[in-house]
Order: C-alpha cells, then sequence, then structure tokens
C-alpha cells in the first residue's frame, strides 16, 4: 500500500492503515453530503465568495465526519464522501454516522451562507482500492451503496437513511423534520 496514503490515514485518524480494505471487497456505510443549492450560488455569487463557502463546507464536514470515526474519502465540486467501517473490517457503524449527519446538518443550518445539504448513507459491498492512470490515480469505493448515498444525497436537504443501513445496525429512525428512511437505490 501506499507509504504516503499510511501517513495520511495516521495522521488523520490516530489509527493505522495496514488492516484498511484496499484493492478488495468490504462490507462499508458509504455517507454522502452534497450542496443541493450550488447551481443557484455558482451563478448568482462571485468565484472568490463561492471558493470562500465551498472550503468551509469541505472543512467544517470533513471535521464532524473525522471526529466521528469516518474517513474522508473525496472532495468533488458540490459533494464530500466518505466511508464509516473503513478502520475495522466489515465492522457496522450505527449510531454515529447518524449522530454525524445530525451534528453536520445543524452545522450547515447554522451558518451565514444559505447552503442546503444533503445527506444520504448507505451500507453495502463496496470494491474500496486505487483507480486511475500510470500518471496519477486515486483511492476511492465504488459500488451499489456508493451510487445509493450519492443519489439519496442529492435528492432532499435532509438526512436519508437507505433501508439498508438501517436494517444493519439493528435500529429503526423514526421519521422527522430532517431524518428519512428509503428504499435502496438500485443502479440504473
Amino acid at each position: 500500500m501506499n507509504k504516503l496514503f499510511k501517513k495520511i490515514f495516521l495522521r488523520e485518524t490516530g489509527e493505522f492503515a495496514d488492516q484498511l480494505p484496499i484493492n478488495e471487497e468490504a462490507e462499508l456505510t458509504c455517507f454522502v453530503v452534497e450542496i443541493i443549492n450550488f447551481e443557484d450560488l455558482a451563478s448568482r455569487l462571485e468565484l472568490n465568495i463561492l471558493a470562500e463557502i465551498i472550503n468551509s463546507f469541505y472543512s467544517k464536514t470533513a471535521a464532524i465526519i473525522m471526529h466521528s470515526g469516518g474517513m474522508v474519502d473525496h472532495f468533488s465540486e458540490r459533494c464530500i464522501t466518505s466511508f464509516f467501517g473503513m478502520q475495522r473490517k466489515n465492522s457496522v457503524p450505527g449510531r454515529q454516522v447518524v449522530v454525524a449527519a445530525v451534528s453536520l446538518l445543524h452545522t450547515m443550518r447554522a451558518e451565514k451562507f444559505d447552503l442546503k445539504v444533503g445527506i444520504g448513507i448507505c451500507r453495502g459491498e463496496t470494491f474500496y482500492g486505487s483507480f486511475g492512470s500510470q500518471e496519477r490515480a486515486a483511492f476511492t469505493g465504488i459500488g451499489p451503496s456508493v451510487c445509493c448515498a450519492r443519489h439519496l444525497a442529492a435528492t432532499t436537504p435532509n438526512i436519508s437513511l437507505c433501508e439498508r443501513f438501517e436494517r444493519s445496525i439493528g435500529e429503526v429512525f423514526p421519521p422527522s423534520d430532517f431524518v428519512r428512511c428509503v428504499k435502496h437505490q438500485p443502479l440504473t
């Protein structure tokens, strides 16, 4: 495994990366946070203001995810993809994932910027590994649970739990103003 990746993981989490499921399948929880009103913000704000907002969003979101035991996978224009359960293969992180989501939603709603964020959470088989070319590659996860979490994050400005995640932790979260449980979104 890449020595730099190990050093970064140890620095960010305080844990050793040797046990990470790299270049193999593992049962992981995918946690995606997306700015739903990104196009609106991009069309009406100056680019330097938009950049400030996006970097603030990235910083606050990543801090909450890592504090809750998740690993930030990547940042892309309007969203952050992360995984829970990386440190302990096939562990089932449960309540801490929902607590992270609720904390994040409250943090974003308290911001002075008008960010509407959706959070999608799904659990399932994920292939986590190195993808790219010989010149440039990145570690990331792929699979139906990643696609489902991305879809759920993009649909509504609240927390959307996939039924697979809720079943895996053996706890039912009653619907509320900001948490909903939905059917797994298969690949289409």
